[in-house]
């Protein structure tokens, strides 16, 4: 059986959200961290997505994101914990 380890997800650090596997982080984020082009919350598909909305003390802080495919690569390298500091990294991890 395979080892599961719980992640919190990091856009919503005020509700610790715990999530067992890797698709379950990444549909929480789509369904609850995704805006579009005018910064509306964003419903299926998710490809429209230009925005991550990041919760902190101050409010709402969105992050730019080019595709969709970038949020998959960074919940990759997140997932995994392959962060090298030295490697350029996406814009989402600028953020956090």
């Amino acid at each position: 059986m395979k080892k599961r380890i719980t992640r919190k997800c990091p856009f919503c650090w005020s509700n610790p959200y715990l999530y067992k596997t890797k698709s379950g982080l990444f549909r929480h984020i789509c369904n609850n961290h995704l805006l579009d082009s005018n910064q509306n919350w964003l419903l299926p598909p998710w490809n429209r997505a230009k925005y991550i909305a990041k919760q902190t003390e101050k409010g709402i802080e969105t992050i730019e994101i080019d595709s969709l495919q970038d949020v998959e690569n960074w919940l990759n390298e997140y997932w995994e914990g392959k962060i090298d500091p030295g490697k350029k990294r996406s814009k989402i991890w600028r953020y956090l």
